[in-house]
């Protein structure tokens, strides 16, 4: 009877292991799937953010110059307690100024928020770029944590750009730490909306002055000793000269593309008596549409006294896509066509149709002094395109009749007369007989 008993009981005994692996899984299953709900697929909507901005979202800065960034944090009606905050930035333009502990705790609004600060490490990082890491912590009661505040980093440009400059938050290695108000989750990590969490950075040239009226108009010479715009204006041409010319933010700190020349003209080998400066037509020919003509250049004899002119012209029709050729016309001079940044091989040089250059949204420098402008066609009244007969017998009877009307029009070097080597630098400048075209 006992063996027929234990016989019975085993069967049922499989029964409630069986049942009982089955509950201890679907236990498990039940977990798992409420860890999903709660952590993984929740909704945005019901997820606890903090919201990180830049402010402001945008400096205009001249080189040297240093800036605060404010950030601004919100968790909502949640209560914020620690931040871990990584900011990437190109360390070839700015670079982070480091705070004394003190001075960092004090920045925050309300001062003093946080009671320590962890870390504060600037270093390298991927893709050329540095990033500064900050970790603050309020040690505090929760009855005295904010769900919102501010503090401020300091950096400083150290160059100029002919591009936009950021500050951005690394959102995946940024962390923000704090309360929803209930005891499971007063450690509560937070999502982070980082969407406002960046700054642009125009810098323009810096200049040194001792007064407000070295920079121009509506610029000040601040105590560091450089200029500065007032509050609504801005330098966009990167051209203190004029000041601060605008009053619309600017969309790009170049104002477009800018071609930075040095020019050589036949003859003339040191600064001219008679010609400090001379004015020149200048056409910048991309493909197509993408062209842009200026009749009229001022470029100055170089100080250097090589008898080189220069001079920086904006070009601000032109969009830097493609390749370039540049046309240069002198007030007594057959136009020249030039498609290297740097060209060599004196008159000899040419230029053809499958060449180019290119250039960039900002300063573009060519150096165009090894192959000098060829005089001849000269004004009489009128330039027109051609050096010939017509261009010599002007010089030949202007040496004889010495008019200060035919001396202005043929006085090739600019040294005050018409003569034997005005005469001289024409014959040398027959092999070239018309303006070169695009």
């Amino acid at each position: 009877m006992e063996n027929i008993e234990t016989d019975i009981k085993k069967p049922e005994s499989k029964i409630y292991m069986k049942i009982g692996r089955l509950v201890i899984i679907l236990v498990a299953i039940s977990g798992m799937v409420w860890l999903v709900n709660r952590f993984v697929i929740r909704s945005k909507a019901a997820l606890d953010v903090a919201t990180v901005v830049f402010s402001p979202r945008t400096h205009y800065l001249t080189a040297g110059e240093q800036f605060s960034q404010a950030i601004r944090l919100s968790a909502g009606e949640k209560k914020i307690s620690a931040i871990d905050l990584v900011i990437n930035y190109n360390p070839e333009f700015v670079e982070y100024v480091p705070q004394a502990e003190t001075q960092m705790l004090n920045s925050s609004i309300p001062a003093q928020y946080f009671t320590n600060r962890i870390i504060e490490k600037a270093e390298s990082a991927e893709n050329g770029l540095n990033r500064v890491r900050v970790v603050l912590v309020a040690s505090k009661a929760e009855t005295d944590l904010l769900s919102n505040l501010v503090f401020s980093l300091n950096f400083k440009v150290i160059k100029a750009s002919t591009t936009v400059r950021s500050l951005i938050l690394n959102e995946p290695q940024s962390l923000i730490v704090g309360t929803t108000g209930t005891l499971e989750e007063s450690n509560h990590q937070f999502d982070i909306d980082s969407s406002q969490a960046a700054a642009n950075l125009y810098i323009s040239e810096a200049k040194s002055c001792t007064t407000d009226i070295q920079c121009g108009a509506n610029g000040n010479c601040t105590s560091d000793a450089i200029c500065k715009c007032q509050t609504g204006f801005y330098n966009c041409d990167n051209n203190w000269d004029n000041g601060c010319e605008s009053t619309q933010a600017c969309s790009s700190v170049s104002g477009g593309v800018k071609l930075q020349l040095l020019l050589k003209l036949q003859g003339i080998n040191n600064t001219p008596v008679t010609a400090p400066k001379l004015k020149f037509k200048l056409t910048l020919a991309g493909s197509g549409d993408n062209r842009q003509l200026i009749e009229e250049v001022e470029l100055t004899a170089s100080s250097a006294n090589n008898g080189l002119y220069e001079g920086t012209v904006l070009f601000d029709k032109i969009k830097p896509e493609g390749s370039f050729k540049l046309l240069v016309k002198g007030p007594k001079h057959i136009q020249k066509r030039f498609c290297h940044t740097q060209p060599t091989g004196g008159t000899a040089y040419r230029c053809t149709s499958q060449e180019g250059f290119t250039v960039i949204d900002g300063v573009n420098v060519l150096d165009l002094s090894q192959v000098p402008l060829l005089t001849g066609d000269v004004p009489i009244p009128e330039q027109d395109g051609f050096l010939n007969s017509k261009d010599v017998a002007a010089l030949k009877s202007c040496i004889q009749a010495r008019t200060t009307t035919c001396i202005n029009q043929t006085d090739l070097n600019y040294d005050g007369a018409t003569n034997g080597t005005d005469f001289t630098i024409i014959l040398n400048s027959m092999a070239i007989k018309y303006d070169d075209e695009n």
